[in-house]
């Protein structure tokens, strides 16, 4: 009330007497009350809580006659400080409540809610009581607390510190609403306010809600690898050891993790291929990869062989939800291309040359001896890896699939030999169809390379003639690559597959040149030049043992 009487505004300010049932709504900082009506609701409290004095029934008034027990200011306080000074007033005031922000951000902001586990919310402003009431819906809105609905206090009329969970699927920029209805104060001294408030003793604020956070993939294996959060490469080369890790967001907590697939395509992947001179056993298999509830999931590590395009998708489900929430990676794999290769073939024939490692008369394939029987030469285009082309080490790995030599002799007739020996039952195994490798490990490096079998021709075996000598071996030459990168292995481009066969027979009479020896050749193939068909493709070699230069032979008859 000013001097002339009227009474200033503060909108929304509601204060009760003590004993009575009216209500008067009291306005503050706004243009006078002209009249209230023929009667004024109730009676009233100053700006600093004291009581007035009135008759019980103003009436007929422009404003209420109300007389002071404590000297009235010009203008009230501020609506902030009239609710701290009803000490002893043996009342209580209250107003709607005012929400100032919502974690942080104030109305009309909107404050932004993580989903798929719980998230705290503080919603801070003034009049909410000492037990409000608080209300969190809309899209995706599983659950919330508010501890201020079981544990009410002073601190609840300013702050409520609550939590909600949104489902992690609900869709971003989805809308929630949060209510707050004020609940009653009544410390020591004070009455009770009534809780049966209308829809103007409540106020709501807006929340939107961002997705929750995803998963990451990096490159590498292990914690480490999340800590160092090292992107994974758009494109890898085949060969190239691949190691990736699924991390959790920070501070968060699942109750399952799992990828998919869990493992790389066998048909298009492999664990690891490790040969030796000795033996090659076929590429370790592809491991499946199982998670626990680590903050991280390392992906069992593989190497590809095919070339392509391939996805691959870790999830986690929060352990405060049923929703999984996953990310996924794309990986374009690259292998050297053009994978044209060039095989001529000679003729086999009879030669009696002789040169340091071997001496006429012999089967031979080529036209000379210093000649070779057969030539491979490549001319692939390398890759383009994550750093750029990825040149890397070409090599040959050469097996002898099938290997038989046969002798008529004066005596004992048809003798079998194989560079292996025979099983139990020697007539059933005429032909060595183990494979076995060429020489060394690798045959060649680099893009060509040739070969030059030969049978050597003996007149005699033991105390006994040789009438006839025949040779057939089968060959299959790989052409492989490896990248040359950390922990890298050799993967196969292709193969040839070829033989080479002859029949020479002892005529115990020299032959014209350039022949120069008693034999006579029967080749079966080939008999003229051609050439061999590279196929392409990613079978390994494998081999039980090696066959060197000098080998043994097993011989039946």
């Amino acid at each position: 009330m000013d001097e002339s009487g009227s009474v200033a505004a503060t909108p929304g300010r509601q204060y009760f007497a003590e004993g009575l049932v009216q209500l008067y709504v009291f306005y503050t900082y706004s243009d006078i009350v002209y009249d209230c009506g023929e009667y004024c609701d109730g009676y009233w409290y100053d700006a600093e809580g004291y009581s007035l004095l009135s008759t019980s029934q103003p009436s007929n008034a422009n404003w209420p006659s109300i007389e002071y027990s404590y000297p009235y200011l010009d203008e009230p306080e501020p609506v902030a400080s009239q609710s701290l000074a009803m000490m002893g007033s043996g009342a209580t005031a209250w107003a709607p409540p005012v929400i100032y922000s919502v974690n942080g951000v104030a109305p009309p902001g909107e404050a932004q809610l993580p989903v798929g586990a719980p998230t705290p919310v503080t919603i801070v402003g003034v009049g909410f009581g000492y037990s409000p009431t608080l209300t969190i819906n809309g899209n995706g809105v599983t659950g919330y607390t508010n501890p201020c609905a079981s544990s009410p206090s002073s601190s609840c009329d300013s702050t409520i510190m609550a939590t909600v969970t949104i489902d992690a699927n609900t869709p971003t920029n989805s809308q929630e609403t949060i209510t707050v209805m004020a609940g009653g104060q009544n410390p020591s001294g004070w009455l009770p306010v009534d809780t049966g408030y209308d829809q103007n003793q409540q106020v709501t604020a807006q929340a939107t809600v961002i997705p929750a956070p995803k998963p990451t993939i990096v490159w590498g294996q292990g914690q480490s690898a999340c800590q160092s959060a090292t992107q994974v490469p758009a494109t890898v080369v085949v060969g190239q050891q691949i190691a990736f890790t699924g991390c959790l967001p920070s501070g968060a907590q699942a109750s399952s993790e799992t990828w998919s697939p869990t493992a790389a395509d066998s048909t298009k992947a492999v664990a690891g291929w490790f040969p030796s001179l000795a033996k090659a056993d076929a590429p370790k298999p592809v491991s499946a990869t199982s998670c626990g509830t680590d903050a991280w999931c390392g992906f069992a590590p593989f190497y590809f062989i095919v070339p392509g395009t391939y996805t691959f998708s870790f999830s986690y489900t929060p352990s405060n939800s049923q929703t999984p929430v996953s990310t996924s990676m794309t990986l374009t794999v690259a292998a050297p291309t053009n994978l044209n290769v060039d095989v001529p073939m000679e003729a086999v024939t009879i030669s009696n040359d002789s040169q340091p490692t071997r001496v006429g008369p012999y089967i031979a394939f080529g036209t000379s001896d210093t000649g070779p029987g057969i030539t491979f030469t490549a001319n692939p285009t390398s890759p383009q890896g994550g750093s750029g082309v990825i040149n890397g080490i070409y090599s040959w790995v050469q097996l002898i699939t099938a290997d038989q030599k046969t002798y008529r002799l004066s005596v004992s007739g048809v003798q079998y030999c194989t560079n292996a020996a025979f099983g139990p039952d020697p007539t059933t195994q005429v032909v060595d169809t183990t494979p076995a490798l060429d020489t060394s490990y690798p045959y060649a490096t680099g893009i060509s390379t040739l070969d030059a079998p030969a049978l050597k021709l003996t007149p005699t075996q033991g105390t006994q003639n040789v009438g006839e000598m025949k040779n057939a071996v089968s060959f299959a030459m790989y052409f492989m690559w490896d990248p040359g990168l950390q922990n890298s292995i050799l993967v196969p481009l292709g193969t040839v597959t070829w033989q080479y066969g002859c029949d020479a027979i002892n005529t115990l009479t020299p032959q014209p040149a350039p022949n120069g020896t008693n034999w006579t050749a029967a080749c079966a193939s080939p008999l003229t030049p051609g050439k061999g068909t590279f196929v392409p493709g990613t079978s390994f070699p494998k081999w039980t043992r090696p066959i060197s230069t000098s080998p043994v032979l097993y011989c039946h008859f």
